[in-house]
């Protein structure tokens, strides 16, 4: 795995964010090898606007979802395809709306 800063700066909206963290996390091999395929993607969660981020703790996650049962939330999944060599690649988001049981 590769580690990126996945904070938000509030410009991009959720969907580019999704799209550009999952861009970011397969170009971030561009440096360990020189041709290929790099593969990037991830996940993230918008309850009423806001992105919820990466839980910190067991704790901070089970917390997270008390919040998130019973409500409806937009769950973003980007992935992004990126040819080392050529340094191209293509990038797609997936958006599905959840809720939890009660």
């Amino acid at each position: 795995p590769v580690h990126i800063d996945e904070s938000h700066d509030g410009r991009a909206t959720p969907v580019e964010h999704a799209g550009g963290l999952a861009r970011e996390k397969a170009r971030a091999l561009a440096p360990k090898r020189s041709s290929g395929t790099a593969i990037g993607a991830d996940t993230i969660v918008v309850l009423d606007g806001d992105i919820l981020g990466k839980p910190s703790s067991f704790d901070d996650a089970l917390g997270m979802l008390k919040r998130l049962q019973g409500r409806w939330h937009t769950v973003h999944t980007g992935i992004a395809l990126h040819d080392l060599a050529t340094r191209r690649g293509v990038e797609a988001v997936d958006s599905t709306e959840v809720r939890f049981r009660s």
